[in-house]
């Protein structure tokens, strides 16, 4: 049986046992698991008119109207941190809105510039799902799926690398001039030529130090994985210390 049956199996025996409220809570968790842009369908996000601060008419809660959207301090909390809002959209309407705007907005801005972002689509479904979780009350599931999000965004953030090679053309794009252009292309020609002596260099420690070194049996599976790791990390240091000088 699907994940979408086993669920449906679910609330209908909560509602089949008089538990209706609950099966409507769960129902809303399903909603947020499977549906596929469950913000956008839920909620137009509107790019005209200013940020406000207003109060919910029926609970009193402070809550800030965010592209025509009103978010409490809560949810734009989950917003942030799973990454569907981030620190550039806030400070777009950090800058449009008036005084209290800016304060309810600051500390978000903060936690902004302090996560590691995932793509947005994933963010605003990681982000309503656990809003949804949230009104269940299920502490403990909710607890299971934030640690469970928080691995992935750990795992994602260590995992982003950026060996951005400059290209010919922007070198051109950089340079003022063409004399500029020229001494940019012989910069770029020297850093292609000390990373691929870095780059031999790699290869002939690798081949003595590990290579020949397994098939000896003078080195374990596990030393051959730390010390390739070992040459790796340096290479790769050395490398981006070359592209560095040419930025």
């Amino acid at each position: 049986m699907s994940y979408s049956g086993r669920i449906n199996k679910i609330i209908a025996s909560l509602n089949d046992r008089g538990f209706s409220k609950k099966a409507s809570e769960v129902s809303e968790v399903k909603e947020a698991m499977l549906d596929i842009s469950p913000l956008q369908s839920k909620r137009a996000y509107d790019s005209s008119g200013k940020p406000i601060v207003q109060n919910d008419p029926d609970t009193g809660a402070e809550s800030v109207v965010l592209w025509g959207r009103p978010m409490t301090k809560k949810e734009l909390a989950h917003e942030v941190h799973f990454g569907a809002i981030d620190e550039g959209r806030l400070k777009d309407q950090f800058s449009r809105g008036d005084q209290s705007v800016q304060k309810f907005l600051a500390p978000f801005i903060d936690m902004a510039q302090k996560k590691q972002g995932v793509p947005r689509a994933l963010g605003v479904k990681l982000a309503h799902i656990s809003n949804a979780l949230e009104k269940t009350g299920y502490t403990i599931l909710i607890n299971k799926f934030n640690t469970a999000v928080e691995g992935y965004l750990k795992a994602a953030a260590e995992s982003e690398e950026e060996h951005t090679i400059p290209s010919v053309e922007k070198t051109y794009e950089k340079s003022k001039s063409l004399e500029d252009f020229g001494k940019g292309v012989k910069k770029l020609i020297r850093m292609y030529d000390n990373i691929d002596d870095l780059i031999k260099e790699f290869d002939k420690k690798y081949e003595t130090e590990v290579l020949d070194k397994i098939e000896s049996k003078d080195i374990s599976e596990a030393d051959a994985v730390k010390k390739t790791v070992q040459l790796v990390d340096k290479v790769d240091a050395k490398s981006n210390s070359e592209i560095t000088k040419l930025s």
